[in-house]
């Protein structure tokens, strides 16, 4: 299958050079949500709180904002925006995000148990 986003790979090529993410291990008390608060300034913010019905202590939750590039889509308009610069395609959304998650596939960390890389998004009712 050919690659949806193949044509924008000078583009995708010089995102890869973007730095990587941190990964920080905080105490399982600190109150995340007030951690958080100092992630609403930036854009996207994002908390995925992995706690337990029940049960105080978390297992894994991840604190992210300011992702390097963000897919946007509506029907089958397609916008990819990364540092400001914006490219417009017409095609599959599903189809584009799987060429794009090839491009940008994490490496596995085997001493890492939890999320090591990937993309967070959402989807909406208009699917």
């Amino acid at each position: 299958m050919n690659n949806p986003v193949s044509h924008l790979s000078t583009w995708i090529a010089s995102l890869r050079k973007t730095p990587d993410a941190s990964c920080v291990e905080l105490d399982p008390d600190l109150d995340l949500v007030k951690i958080f608060e100092c992630f609403l300034q930036s854009p996207y913010p994002v908390y995925l709180d992995n706690v337990f019905q029940g049960v105080r202590r978390r297992r894994f939750s991840y604190l992210s904002a300011d992702p390097f590039l963000v897919l946007r889509s509506k029907g089958r308009l397609v916008e990819l925006e990364s540092r400001g610069i914006v490219h417009r395609l017409e095609g599959n959304p599903f189809l584009i995000l799987q060429g794009l998650l090839q491009y940008f596939k994490a490496p596995f960390l085997s001493d890492f148990t939890g999320f090591s890389g990937g993309a967070i998004g959402y989807f909406a009712y208009e699917l």
